[in-house]
């Protein structure tokens, strides 16, 4: 005879009931963990979800390096695109080349259109409409049979991807704890590199239209789930919508009264302050023009705009979309004995490796270190990659003998990108701008990051029959070095930090000695009134065990 097992109390019920009736530290210690578990769970599931839109922008960069080889195959089996006789139609380099930075381009008006609607309609209401140009794009991808078609699919997946790289910053910026802000940020970079990944090994094993039916099917997965999520709680406060807000805020703590009315208190007291600081008090919605005069209006948005336009300036330019979009051929050309789509499966496969260590290591590490170390590396993997073609396309040398030497270093660029340069930009564009000006900042630094990526891939052929493959190389390399020296003096730490502190920083104003019934620690801030006190968490800690002697 069968035992069914006892029906589970319900989370809540049972933390209750372990702290009531216990007084065991292990059971207590247990109803701590599972609280705390209840209270992030939800903030997980959250950004696994709406970051599920940058895994569809990366199935779009990821394309044309698996594309190239088929649309420039004389092979109609391999070739979608065919002319009346049934005879391939190969596309030339110049036309392979546009097909990669158009998506740039287009990505440039996304940003703005969907900064401008995750204002209007809600954070969450311009993440669903984004899902459906991509849903459209690769419609248009699969019925392929000229390659202007093409053109309207990828300009499409620009479009679509301004919603990408709007959204998805600003819905965990929002929704996330200051301990979780890191990692939970840093999801967006690991699911845009998986989607590149994904694009590889499914483009590898299959034909041209069945990788467009797969990559079809994930906006429709992504629009379902996003469905079910709640609009963050920054957005609707600004709406003046506060039970919503409140429900909204309870949804992601996972029912916790206590810390929803804290963390409300805080949200309100920032927007207040944000408000006052940079129009005079208005509380109104304001306009475009009064975002952006609001955006230069004080010294820490004036700094924090110019500290991640140069991240995301340095990080286009140190070639890491050129690289991805022209990777088949840069290891055919290389001298590499490895297969080429072989080695690009491993570099995606890597990169995905590195994003992954970056997660964990942003709230650790902190967002400066990373920086560095990943530009560093960047610079020496590219210098060195510069030299084997050097060696093979001017000085004429076999280097077979080494020919594991270029998989090597793009493989570890590749990997020291994804934990620094790639991911820290745009943890730091959510984590630097006040609520009253994030999605603008936001729009304006992501276009500006568009901009030059399309730049960048639309004239590095051009670039490498100018100064060769190794000059560009060499090119990208300088640029690292730079990025590495901006981050290490340029770059304000912002890990662990709430955002009162953070403009505090940003501000340049300096730790001021506290006074009053908390005076104590020489080194901490002074704050304004409304401002979140921050204390480092080894003073904290020292104060806490001097209080308990």
């Amino acid at each position: 005879m069968s035992s069914s097992s006892p029906p589970s109390l319900p989370e809540a019920t049972a933390v209750v009931l372990l702290r009531r009736y216990s007084t065991d530290p292990q059971l207590e210690e247990a109803a701590e963990k599972l609280t705390n578990c209840a209270r992030t769970f939800k903030q997980y599931l959250a950004a696994i979800i709406v970051n599920m839109l940058g895994f569809v922008f990366g199935t779009t960069l990821g394309w044309p390096a698996i594309a190239q080889p088929q649309l420039q195959s004389n092979s109609s089996d391999l070739n979608p695109l065919l002319d009346a006789a049934g005879e391939a139609l190969i596309i030339s380099n110049n036309d392979m080349s546009w097909l990669s930075a158009v998506l740039c381009a287009a990505c440039v008006a996304g940003t703005f259109i969907f900064g401008w609607l995750a204002d209007r309609l809600g954070r969450k209401r311009a993440g669903l409409v984004g899902a459906v140009p991509y849903v459209v794009s690769w419609l248009c991808i699969l019925f392929a049979d000229h390659i202007a078609w093409l053109y309207v699919g990828r300009v499409l997946a620009g479009l679509a991807g301004g919603s990408s790289l709007v959204v998805c910053p600003l819905y965990v910026g929002e929704t996330s704890e200051d301990a979780l802000r890191g990692l939970l940020g840093s999801l967006f970079s690991i699911m845009l590199t998986a989607g590149i990944l994904f694009t590889f090994v499914v483009g590898a094993f299959s034909s041209f239209r069945v990788l467009a039916i797969v990559c079809l099917t994930l906006p429709c997965a992504f629009f379902i789930a996003f469905l079910w999520l709640p609009d963050t709680p920054v957005y609707l406060l600004s709406r003046g919508d506060v039970p919503l807000a409140v429900r909204s805020l309870t949804w992601l703590r996972g029912g916790r009264a206590d810390l929803v009315d804290d963390e409300l208190a805080k949200l309100v007291a920032n927007m207040k302050d944000g408000q006052e600081e940079s129009s005079g008090g208005a509380s109104s919605s304001p306009g475009a023009k009064e975002m952006l005069r609001q955006l230069v209006a004080t010294r820490a948005a004036r700094r924090a705009l110019f500290i991640v336009m140069t991240l995301f300036t340095m990080q286009q330019f140190c070639g890491i979309n050129a690289i991805l979009s022209y990777t088949v051929e840069i290891f055919q050309e290389s001298g590499s004995t490895l297969q080429p789509v072989v080695a690009t499966i491993i570099v995606g496969f890597l990169q995905l490796v590195g994003v992954c260590a970056a997660s964990v290591g942003v709230d650790r590490a902190g967002r400066k270190i990373l920086l560095v170390v990943s530009y560093v590396s960047m610079c020496v993997c590219l210098a060195i990659l510069g030299g084997c073609f050097y060696m093979k396309k001017a000085l004429g040398q076999d280097i077979s003998y080494i020919g594991w030497l270029p998989v090597v270093c793009l493989s570890m660029y590749s990997v020291t990108y994804a934990v620094g340069a790639g991911p820290v930009p745009f943890i730091l564009v959510s984590e630097l701008f006040g609520s009253n000006v994030r999605s603008l900042a936001t729009s304006m630094s992501i276009s500006l990051c568009s901009v030059l990526a399309f730049i960048v891939m639309k004239f590095y052929p051009d670039v490498c029959e100018g100064i060769g493959v190794h000059g560009s190389m060499w090119l990208f390399s300088g640029f690292s070095c730079f990025g590495a020296l901006f981050a290490w003096f340029g770059v304000v730490e912002t890990k662990g930090k709430p955002m009162a502190v953070i403009q505090h920083e940003l501000e340049g104003r300096k730790p001021a000695p506290r006074t009053g019934p908390f005076a104590g620690a020489a080194r901490t801030f002074n704050p304004a009134p409304g401002d979140i006190y921050y204390q480092p968490p080894a003073e904290r800690a020292e104060e806490e065990s001097e209080a308990s002697l």
